[in-house]
């Protein structure tokens, strides 16, 4: 396995948790009424960084596959 791939998988189980649990949760206080502008705007950056790490690292394992 290369080690850029496992850099990237270990990347984004670190950064994909907490930012997954962090807009569930700003979801939750949305969807009962109970919310501010300010982490709305938090959880939907972070929901964009959140897509951007999982593309980048599909890109990783698609050119280690490719390469063999």
């Amino acid at each position: 396995m290369s080690s850029k791939l496992v850099i990237a998988a270990i990347l984004f189980m670190m950064v994909a948790p907490p930012i997954v649990l962090y807009v569930w949760g700003v979801l939750d206080e949305v969807l009962t009424g109970n919310f501010h502008i300010v982490p709305v705007i938090i959880a939907a950056v972070l929901a964009c960084v959140f897509v951007a790490a999982a593309y980048a690292f599909g890109r990783v394992v698609r050119r280690t596959e490719q390469r063999g």
